[in-house]
């Protein structure tokens, strides 16, 4: 953290006085967070500033959200998406762990089959490289492999359970 020319403090305080967070005055003064935080920790906002500040950080949590959601494709009902299924069906799982992970889980002895299913997984939601997990069995070794995913999951829980 450097120190700052008495300009650049009245800069920083002026910013925050007018409910600026502390991230925007940062990019808009080329500083870090943490210096201008150093700098305009004290300064005491109006409510109407404060609700401000939180209504832009919830405007700007909604805007990542949707951007994220721009990513993960909705899929359509086509081969990939029937072989998925299929995966799911038979040798996979759909659930929500107690950490309240929302996952879709395989299993299989084949590493072909587990590389087929990410892919799928990649073609259908545009979920990309997940990790897999190999355990030694005790006739055969077998591999796993978990995606988590809420759209994912609540795609599966509400389109394709009742079947």
């Amino acid at each position: 953290m450097k120190t700052l020319s008495a300009v650049m403090v009245q800069n920083v305080v002026s910013f925050r006085k007018r409910g600026i967070s502390y991230k925007k005055i940062a990019r808009l003064l080329k500083l870090s967070s943490s210096s201008v935080h150093k700098y305009a920790k004290t300064i005491q906002l109006s409510k109407k500033k404060k609700q401000m500040l939180k209504q832009n950080g919830i405007k700007n949590q909604q805007a990542f959200v949707s951007r994220l959601e721009k990513r993960i494709l909705t899929p359509c009902l086509n081969a990939d998406f029937a072989n998925l299924l299929g995966h799911l069906f038979f040798d996979g799982s759909v659930f929500c762990g107690s950490n309240s992970k929302f996952c879709l889980s395989f299993t299989n002895a084949s590493k072909k089959a587990i590389d087929s299913f990410l892919e799928k997984i990649n073609s259908c939601f545009g979920l990309g490289s997940q990790k897999i997990y190999k355990t030694n069995g005790k006739n055969v070794d077998f591999f796993e492999a978990q995606i988590y995913s809420k759209k994912a999951y609540f795609f599966y829980e509400a389109d394709f359970r009742n079947f």
